[in-house]
């Protein structure tokens, strides 16, 4: 993934882009291929630094040199709707918009989780408790992943005891090692 800063605020007092970020919009030229739009994820918009964020759409080789090229269009350049897909940007993301999870999330018997108002809940005290960890939900991929950026809000609720809190292991999802 590539981040690029972008001074919005200026663009915006400039006139030359909308406030919304709606008229910013990536496009890959590869080699010999009509320029295509792709994903993006925006954050940070009529600020300074603001940030756009996108999926690298082929591999760098060492060594190398080639024609393909990234550039960011925007104002009346654009045409069309933005592509602003996360699923498309980030290797996993979840939102919690649907009240299913999704496929990739793994629970076992350690806790009880939902979703709800695109919330995720978690009743980390049901079911039983082994060697005094309680890792109830989990990613089943990225085992693979080199670099990971978690965000999350956490609000811990009732008057259980409760777990200490998130844990993130990248590793060795083994809690006993």
């Amino acid at each position: 993934m590539l981040i690029s800063l972008v001074n919005h605020r200026e663009l915006i007092d400039r006139g030359l882009t909308r406030d919304d970020g709606d008229d910013l919009q990536v496009y890959y030229h590869a080699n010999g291929q009509y320029p295509a739009q792709i994903d993006r994820v925006l954050s940070g918009l009529g600020t300074k630094s603001a940030t756009v964020q996108f999926r690298l759409q082929a591999s760098f080789s060492a060594n190398t040199v080639d024609d393909s090229s990234y550039f960011l269009m925007l104002g009346n350049a654009v045409s069309g709707s933005a592509m602003d897909n996360p699923d498309h940007v980030y290797a996993f993301h979840d939102d919690f918009s649907n009240s299913v999870l999704k496929k990739e999330w793994m629970t076992n018997n350690f806790g009880k989780w939902s979703v709800q108002k695109r919330r995720l809940l978690g009743d980390t005290m049901q079911g039983s408790i082994k060697d005094h960890m309680e890792i109830g939900l989990y990613v089943k991929s990225g085992f693979t992943w080199k670099d990971i950026e978690v965000e999350m809000d956490l609000m811990e609720t009732g008057t259980k005891s409760s777990a200490p809190g998130p844990f993130l292991r990248v590793s060795n999802v083994d809690h006993r090692k």
